[in-house]
């Protein structure tokens, strides 16, 4: 069995429930979507294996003041970052190998499946199963985007990707143009090169 092909979600129904929901038995486009979050999470791993402590800390940091910015002045929580910056330990943000936000949208899209499951909306939840596959997935590649950037803008990194690759790749993903496996294609192959050049 290949690689991808441990992760193909087989859906079987061999109880009375089978009669109510056959179409998600042979349903690739659930399987299709369920892959691109597994290439996703498969990619942030990798990145998130190819950082080290400095740079999970800039990343950490970083990310902890833009949130801040939501709420107040980020003047106001200098000391409290600085506090509680002395308090992390870096190992544990390091074993960080899974998205947050992706393993909600997995989480989001299995309760649609079993809903689907069960017979309830079948249509729409199929449909709203794959899209937070999807989402999770784009979820995942932006998320290593995001933080490389902070790292260049740290100066941690001399890479310089073509920022106009980038632009036609969200030009693409918001106009709807191409297949969403062009899309996904193309944020792997970007991501690539960030972990690469790391």
């Amino acid at each position: 069995m290949s690689q991808r092909g441990k992760y193909r979600i087989e859906i079987w129904a061999d109880s009375k429930i089978s009669s109510t929901c056959p179409h998600i038995v042979e349903n690739p486009n659930i399987s299709e979507a369920f892959l691109y979050l597994v290439d996703a999470v498969e990619q942030y791993k990798k990145w998130r294996n190819k950082l080290n402590k400095e740079q999970i800390l800039i990343i950490y940091t970083k990310n902890l003041e833009d949130r801040q910015k939501y709420y107040t002045n980020n003047d106001e929580f200098n000391n409290f970052n600085e506090k509680l910056l002395q308090k992390i330990e870096v190992d544990k943000l390091k074993s960080n190998e899974v998205l947050k936000q992706t393993l909600i949208e997995f989480h989001n899209a299995i309760s649609h499946l079993v809903a689907v499951y069960y017979g309830r909306n079948q249509e729409n939840n199929k449909n709203r199963a794959i899209n937070h596959f999807k989402r999770g997935a784009l979820d995942s590649y932006k998320a290593i985007i995001k933080d490389f950037y902070h790292l260049y803008n740290a100066k941690k990194v001399v890479y310089e990707p073509l920022t106009e690759n980038l632009k036609n790749i969200r030009k693409k993903e918001y106009l709807g143009i191409g297949s969403d496996n062009v899309i996904f294609k193309e944020y792997k192959n970007f991501t690539d090169s960030l972990i690469t050049n790391i």
